[in-house]
């Protein structure tokens, strides 16, 4: 999935500061989640597990909320006017929903708070990088700020 992302940053450089901000706010944001949510691995985890260079550093116990889902939810909100590649991201969010819950890598409240969480990061990375949603909306074919698609809090605020 990152090296579809890659191509469709690289198509388009001016998506690139928004998608990077957007991103390290969605990571900076589950960092906090994990600091204060002190759960541990699912007893019944499966142990078909690729992620054990990761788990050095972050020990497994990065459940709350869940990235897999999570990330290409907010890809999705990001690239809500494309159609194609709205449906793509959302596919990809429920299929990784899907695989962490069926292989009891995610609690269900890990999976189900990540389109929440995801949205509201979304939400507020819109407000605090105006200028860079600006020139994100603007490579996606919007010609003037009533022409910017708007979600929530930030388009209260534009």
């Amino acid at each position: 999935m990152w090296m579809f992302v890659g191509i469709l940053l690289l198509a388009r450089p001016q998506r690139i500061p928004f998608v990077f901000n957007g991103l390290a706010l969605f990571i900076l944001v589950r960092s906090g989640f994990i600091i204060l949510t002190h759960i541990g691995p699912f007893p019944t985890r499966s142990t078909f597990d690729l992620n054990a260079i990761m788990q050095s550093f972050t020990f497994g116990g990065d459940l709350f909320f869940s990235g897999h889902t999570g990330a290409p939810f907010l890809l999705a909100l990001m690239f809500w006017k494309d159609s194609r590649l709205r449906f793509a991201f959302l596919a990809a969010a429920v299929l990784f929903g899907a695989a962490v819950l069926l292989g009891h890598l995610h609690y269900s409240i890990d999976v189900f708070a990540a389109f929440f969480i995801s949205y509201g990061v979304h939400d507020l990375a819109r407000f605090l990088f105006r200028r860079d949603w600006e020139f994100f909306d603007a490579a996606n074919g919007a010609r003037n700020r009533r022409q910017l698609s708007g979600l929530g809090f930030a388009r209260r605020w534009a």
